[in-house]
C-alpha cells in the first residue's frame, strides 16, 4: 500500500519535472515516501504529512492496495489548515494615565474564521470579551472604560475554524495580570528650552500636560571625538543643568521622562542647540617636516609651501573664522604675520631668502579670539637642512590584504631623530593636494612602512601622493645661532616620483654605462643607470648580471654565468673570473614577479696578471737605476766641496803677523808612525816652555802638497802669551776671536816647498814683511784634515 498526490503539472514546482514531459494529461499523480506513512494493520494505513505551506500541500490524495494482483484504490480531497498557536506573552500600555493598549503575537491564518479573543477582568477573574479589537493581536480600552489604577486579569484564546465555520480547534493562554499604575508611558514633553549658562554648560527647561511626578532623562548626541557623552538623569523638576560640553559645538538633545512609580519612557523630544563659542583650544596642527619646496620665479628668492592641519572639531569651540601663519626671520629678529580667511585652505607658499633662517608657527581664530602659538617649524638656509631620505620607493600590495602601499627607504646618519610618511589625494597630472595632508611618524632606526588607505583599490592608487621626511638634531655647523643648536629640524618633503603596482616585471632594461677590469683580483667592475619608476612598474629587488668567456665575436665559448646584485643599488663587482679572457656581459632588472628584457651585451678584457707584473718591474728598476745615478753624483759632489776647506787661526787684536821667520824646524817622520803619535803627544826635550809651545804644535797638521793651499780658508786664532823655542816660533794674544783671511799666492808669503823628494810630514814656510818682537809671536794652526 501506498499513497499519492495529484500535482497540476504546470505548477512551478513541478513543471520542469521529468514525470510532467513524460505524460500528456494535465495532473499527475506523485508517491509520498514511506518516511511519512504509518501502517495500521494488514488492510489500513495512515498518511502522517509534514505540511509546509497549506495552498501547496493541500488537494487530492490516493491510496493504493495491491491484493490478489488486483488494484484497490481510494481518492479523497484534503484541505488543510494553519493550526493557530497558543498565546504566551501579552504586553499592556497605559498612555498617559487615561487608556490602556494590550497586545499580542498574532499569526494569519489560511482560514478566515481562525481568531484570538482576548477576555479581561478587574476582579481577578477575565468574564468580559474585548469591545474594541479591530486591530488583529490587540484591544483597545477607551477613556470612558478604562479604571486605572485597577489590576487587569487578562486571557487569550486561539480558535482554529474551517471555512464553514466548524471549530477545529481552541487553545486557552494562561492568565496575565497588570497592575495600571506601574505601565504608565507618559506623553510627549512639550516647551523644552535651552540657554547657555556658560560655554560649557547648557540650561534646559520643559512643560507637562499632567501633575505626576515625572524622573526624566536628558540624552545628548555623543560624537565620535568625545570621549564621554553620560546621559543626565533623574530631573524631576522640569529643568536641568547639563556641563561639561564642548564649547561652540551644536547639539541634539533628546529629552525624556518616566513615571516615579515605575513604568514607560515617554516619546522622546528632540531640539538642536548649539554652546556658546570661546577661543579655540589648539591651533593649527604643524610638523617639523610638513613644508616642501617649490620653485619661486623671482631673484634671490626660496619657494617652501607650508602645509598644516584643520584644528580638531571638539577642539576649535566655536567656528574658525581665520589661519594666522606667522613667519619670523631669525636673521635680523622681523616677524611677518600672514593672515588666512579661506577655511577650506590648509597651505600657504612663503617666499623667503635663500640665505636665512626662518621659524613659523600658526594659530586659529573664532570670533572669541585666537589660540596659542603652534610649535616652531625651523627652515634652515638653502644647503644647510637635512638631506632627505635615499632611495625612497612606494608600492601598492594588490596581492595583500588589505591592500596597502609598502613603503622603502635607506637610512640616514645617526643624528636622525624620526622619519614622517605623508600624503593625499591629488589633482590629475599635477602635484597639488586635493585633500589635506595627513601624516605619521616612524621610529629612526625604521626603513619601512605599510600605509593602509580606507578604501584603497588599485584603481586609485595614482590618485594618491606619498612622501617621506626626515627629521634631525641641529648642530652648529647649520645655524648662525647658539640657541638653535639640539632644536629638531628637518629635510621637509620629499614626494615619491610614481607609485609602483606589486605583480609586474620591469618593462625596460638598466643601460650599463662603465665597466673596468681588474687583473690583480680577477674581478670587473660594472656600474649601470638606474631604472626610473616610469620605466618599471614593480620595484626592483635587485640586477642580474649575465656574462660568459667569448672570443673575438659575440658567442660564448661555454655556459653563461650569473650573479645577482641583490638591492637598489647601481654598481657590481664579478669576482672570481678568469684573467686572460674577454668577457661578453650583459644585465637584466628583476622584481618580485620575474625578470625584465636584458641591456646590449659588452664586451670587456680581463688581462693576465702575470705580463703586468713584468711591466711594472721593468718599470721599477729603471726608476731605481736613474735614482742610483742620482745620488751618486750628488755624493761626489759633496766630497769635492768637503775637501776644499781650510781654517788658520789669527789674532784679532791691533797685532800683525809674523812677517819674518828663519825657519820651523818639524820632524820628517809622520806622527802616526811613531808610537808617542799614536797616542795623540810628541815627546820633545827642553824647559817647561818649550814643551808648552810643542804641546801646541802637538795637533798642527800642514797640508802634505801644493794642491790644498789654493781654495784653503785661513783663520788666525790667538793663542796664550810669547812662547819660545830654539825653533821659528810665533806668539798669540789671550784674545780667543777669529777672522776669515783669503788665501794669497805662495810666493808673496815666501813658501818654499822642502827638497824631500818623498812625503814629509811637515813643510817650511817663511814669511817676509815688518819685524814683529819675538814676544808677540803665537803658533798658527791648520785645521785641515790630513789626506
Amino acid at each position: 500500500m501506498y499513497f499519492t498526490k495529484r500535482h497540476l503539472c504546470d505548477n512551478t514546482t513541478l513543471q520542469n519535472s521529468n514525470i510532467c514531459r513524460k505524460h500528456t494529461s494535465k495532473y499527475i499523480h506523485k508517491p509520498i515516501s514511506s518516511e511519512n506513512v504509518q501502517v495500521i494493520n494488514s488492510s489500513a494505513i495512515q498518511l502522517q504529512y509534514k505540511t509546509k505551506e497549506a495552498k501547496v500541500d493541500e488537494g487530492n490524495y490516493r491510496c493504493y492496495l495491491s491484493e490478489n494482483n488486483q488494484s484497490h484504490e481510494a481518492m479523497s480531497y484534503i484541505k488543510l489548515y494553519r493550526r493557530m498557536k497558543t498565546v504566551t506573552n501579552v504586553s499592556c500600555v497605559v498612555d498617559n494615565w487615561s487608556t490602556m493598549t494590550c497586545t499580542w503575537q498574532w499569526e494569519v491564518s489560511s482560514s478566515p474564521n481562525s481568531d484570538a479573543t482576548l477576555s479581561w477582568g478587574t476582579n481577578g477573574v477575565a468574564s468580559q470579551i474585548c469591545v474594541d479589537d479591530t486591530v488583529p493581536g490587540s484591544c483597545h480600552w477607551p477613556a470612558e472604560i478604562f479604571n486605572m489604577g485597577s489590576l487587569y486579569t487578562i486571557v487569550v484564546n486561539s480558535t482554529t475554524a474551517s471555512d464553514l465555520g466548524n471549530i477545529l480547534e481552541v487553545k486557552v493562554s494562561d492568565q496575565f495580570v497588570f497592575n495600571t499604575s506601574e505601565i504608565v508611558k507618559p506623553a510627549t514633553l512639550t516647551d523644552i528650552s535651552a540657554t547657555n549658562f556658560n560655554s560649557t554648560c547648557v540650561l534646559l527647561s520643559w512643560q507637562h500636560a499632567e501633575t505626576h511626578r515625572l524622573a526624566c532623562q536628558i540624552l545628548y548626541n555623543c560624537s565620535s571625538w568625545q570621549e564621554s557623552c553620560q546621559p543626565v538623569d533623574n530631573v524631576s523638576d522640569g529643568s536641568a543643568c547639563v556641563c561639561g560640553l564642548l564649547s561652540g559645538t551644536m547639539y541634539q538633545w533628546n529629552v525624556s521622562c518616566l513615571p516615579e512609580e515605575g513604568g514607560f519612557w515617554s516619546r522622546v523630544s528632540s531640539f538642536i542647540h548649539t554652546t556658546q563659542t570661546d577661543v579655540p583650544a589648539s591651533q593649527p596642527e604643524v610638523h617639523p617636516g610638513s613644508f616642501l619646496q617649490v620653485d619661486c620665479e623671482e631673484d634671490n628668492c626660496r619657494g617652501i609651501l607650508l602645509f598644516w592641519k584643520a584644528v580638531p572639531a571638539h577642539l576649535r569651540n566655536g567656528p574658525i573664522t581665520e589661519y594666522h601663519i606667522f613667519v619670523e626671520d631669525t636673521n635680523v629678529g622681523n616677524e611677518t604675520d600672514i593672515t588666512v580667511t579661506n577655511m577650506i585652505q590648509t597651505s600657504l607658499e612663503l617666499r623667503l631668502e635663500p640665505n636665512n633662517t626662518y621659524q613659523v608657527q600658526t594659530s586659529a581664530c573664532t570670533e572669541m579670539g585666537c589660540s596659542t602659538k603652534s610649535k616652531h617649524i625651523t627652515i634652515l638656509p638653502e644647503g644647510k637642512g637635512v638631506s632627505p631620505p635615499q632611495d625612497f620607493t612606494v608600492e601598492f600590495m594588490t596581492e595583500e590584504k588589505p591592500s596597502h602601499f609598502n613603503i622603502n627607504w635607506q637610512p640616514l646618519h645617526t643624528r636622525v631623530v624620526s622619519y614622517t610618511i605623508y600624503w593625499c589625494m591629488r589633482e590629475d597630472n599635477t602635484t597639488a593636494c586635493t585633500t589635506p595632508l595627513d601624516w605619521v611618524t616612524v621610529a629612526p632606526n625604521t626603513t619601512e612602512y605599510n600605509l593602509t588607505l580606507p578604501g584603497l583599490i588599485e584603481n586609485a592608487t595614482q590618485d594618491y601622493m606619498v612622501g617621506i621626511s626626515a627629521e634631525a638634531i641641529m648642530t652648529l655647523s647649520r645655524t648662525r645661532r647658539a640657541s638653535d643648536t639640539g632644536q629638531v629640524t628637518s629635510s621637509g618633503i620629499t614626494w615619491s616620483q610614481c607609485l609602483h603596482i606589486s605583480g609586474n616585471i620591469p618593462t625596460a632594461a638598466p643601460e650599463v654605462l662603465h665597466m673596468t677590469s681588474d687583473p690583480s683580483t680577477a674581478s670587473i667592475d660594472l656600474e649601470w643607470q638606474k631604472l626610473t619608476c616610469l620605466e618599471t612598474p614593480s620595484v626592483l629587488t635587485g640586477v642580474l648580471v649575465m656574462y660568459c668567456v667569448v672570443d673575438g665575436g659575440n658567442s660564448c665559448l661555454g655556459p653563461e654565468h650569473s650573479q645577482m646584485a641583490v638591492g637598489r643599488g647601481s654598481s657590481y663587482t664579478l669576482k672570481d673570473l678568469d684573467t686572460g679572457h674577454t668577457y661578453l656581459i650583459k644585465v637584466c632588472g628583476v622584481s618580485a614577479a620575474g625578470n625584465g628584457p636584458f641591456s646590449t651585451p659588452v664586451k670587456v678584457d680581463l688581462k693576465a696578471y702575470l705580463a703586468l707584473m713584468y711591466t711594472v718591474l721593468i718599470v721599477a728598476s729603471v726608476l731605481l737605476l736613474l735614482l742610483l745615478i742620482f745620488f751618486c753624483i750628488i755624493w761626489g759632489y759633496s766630497k769635492i766641496q768637503e775637501n776644499a776647506k781650510l781654517e788658520i787661526s789669527y789674532p784679532t787684536n791691533k797685532q800683525k803677523l809674523l812677517q819674518h821667520c828663519d825657519y820651523v824646524d818639524m820632524p820628517t817622520t809622520h806622527p802616526e808612525n811613531s808610537t808617542s803619535g799614536k797616542n795623540g803627544t810628541y815627546k820633545k826635550g827642553g824647559t817647561d816652555k818649550e814643551r808648552e809651545v810643542n804641546k801646541e804644535l802637538e795637533d798642527t797638521k800642514l797640508l802634505p802638497s801644493e794642491s790644498y793651499w789654493d781654495n784653503a780658508s785661513i783663520r788666525m786664532r790667538e793663542s796664550s802669551g810669547p812662547q819660545r823655542t830654539d825653533s821659528c816660533y810665533m806668539a798669540s794674544s789671550a784674545k780667543k776671536k777669529s777672522l776669515e783671511v783669503k788665501p794669497i799666492n805662495r810666493e808673496m808669503i815666501g813658501f818654499t816647498p822642502t827638497p824631500h823628494t818623498g812625503h814629509p810630514a811637515y813643510m817650511m814656510v817663511s814669511f817676509h814683511g815688518e819685524d814683529i818682537p819675538v814676544e808677540q809671536l803665537s803658533s798658527f794652526r791648520s785645521h785641515h784634515p790630513q789626506p
